[in-house]
């Protein structure tokens, strides 16, 4: 593979590979005039790999030795809670193949569980669906289709796709608390989250007017004018509502980082800034500018619009730029929109608290006694699969 990749050096191209939960990508990068000798090296490097194992072996050591750490860094065990709180047992934490199985000792020393004909295996099976292609450049498109035959790497029998997948949020009716205990943690971190339930594209606009009024506006957000500019009690605060427009979904979720012996108190505040939000009418005109100025200067860049038409647009329902649609309903944005979003969807909601602490500093039985039973989160319970 160095070799090809020295050849595709030649010619000023590279390449990049990414993959997520719905799509594995290619990104290739060259001279267009090279286009015709840069494609077939790109189909050899994909359907004729040479892997190898030591190269491979590095990787799941690497992987194996990073989770040897995971549970002694504070952020990575407020990551892990947090998705625990949201997804369960689909936590990335949780839901991944065990430490033990990656590398296992055998009769002959260290063994691995991917080697070198798995993962080819597994380059064959993604390369035998169907593949959209997305071309930048300045090559008559007719040509492009006629050096593309045959180049583009993918199996001779190609296989239906996949339903899209997207992990389930943990449905919660009722208020709860969740405390993980850590007496080494010098900084606490403070969670409030809550399924919002189901979003459509009309809704944009509000959801973003109520997460720069609440608590993703910069320095101009209550967040940040109760909890930090006014009493001094966080490190780091924000609160706002996010969307996933593919699977209809939204929730809320904000975040404060303070001293252990702040905890109770930052609770306090945060819960009355989310049952009794301040409602100052004043800001609603800063609010419409920098949601029409957001939306003006999101700008999607020559060489990612095919892709953002595809995987965005088009599977919104839109037939055109959605900022298009969305600036027109912010230039008749009001405070009352705010307003009302915030009775309708986030006034009455289950907040669930979640706080990642040292106890000696903590009253837990205060906020047990106001908010409701406080569930004990052990570290083992957020983090699976990294012991060897």
């Amino acid at each position: 593979n160095n070799d090809l990749r020295r050849e595709l050096s030649k010619h000023g191209a590279s390449y990049g590979v990414g993959v997520s939960d719905n799509k594995f990508v290619i990104q290739i990068v060259g001279n267009e005039r090279d286009l015709d000798k840069i494609m077939p090296i790109i189909f050899r490097l994909c359907l004729m790999p040479k892997l190898d194992n030591k190269q491979i072996e590095a990787v799941m050591g690497s992987a194996v030795q990073s989770r040897m750490f995971e549970k002694r860094i504070p952020g990575i065990i407020s990551s892990a809670l947090m998705e625990y709180i949201q997804f369960g047992d689909q936590s990335r934490y949780i839901d991944r193949i065990p430490s033990k199985k990656l590398i296992f000792v055998g009769e002959s020393g260290y063994n691995f569980l991917i080697t070198n004909s798995d993962l080819t295996a597994t380059i064959q099976k993604v390369t035998s669906y169907p593949v959209n292609l997305h071309y930048v450049g300045a090559k008559p498109m007719e040509e492009v289709a006629e050096i593309l035959k045959g180049t583009v790497p993918t199996q001779k029998t190609i296989l239906e796709p996949q339903k899209e997948f997207y992990r389930d949020r943990v449905s919660y009716t009722e208020p709860e608390i969740y405390f993980l205990p850590n007496t080494d943690i010098q900084q606490a971190e403070v969670t409030m989250y809550f399924p919002i339930g189901n979003y459509d594209n009309s809704q944009y606009v509000d959801y973003t007017a109520f997460s720069r009024y609440f608590g993703a506006g910069g320095l101009n957000n209550i967040c940040f004018s109760e909890i930090r500019e006014k009493r001094s009690l966080a490190y780091s605060t924000y609160g706002a509502v996010s969307m996933n427009p593919m699977n209809k979904t939204s929730w809320f979720i904000g975040s404060t980082g303070t001293q252990n012996d702040k905890v109770n108190t930052v609770v306090d505040i945060y819960m009355d800034l989310i049952k009794n939000m301040p409602k100052f009418k004043s800001y609603g005109n800063n609010i419409k500018t920098t949601v029409m100025t957001e939306l003006a200067e999101d700008y999607v860049t020559f060489r990612g619009k095919s892709s953002y038409y595809e995987n965005t647009v088009k599977k919104m329902g839109f037939t055109e730029d959605p900022n298009k649609t969305w600036y027109k309903q912010a230039e008749n944005l009001t405070f009352d929109n705010i307003a009302k979003f915030y009775d309708e969807k986030i006034k009455n909601a289950p907040v669930i608290i979640v706080i990642h602490g040292n106890p000696k500093y903590i009253d837990i039985k205060d906020i047990e006694k106001k908010y409701g039973k406080v569930n004990r989160v052990p570290i083992s319970k957020i983090f699976q699969g990294g012991e060897m």
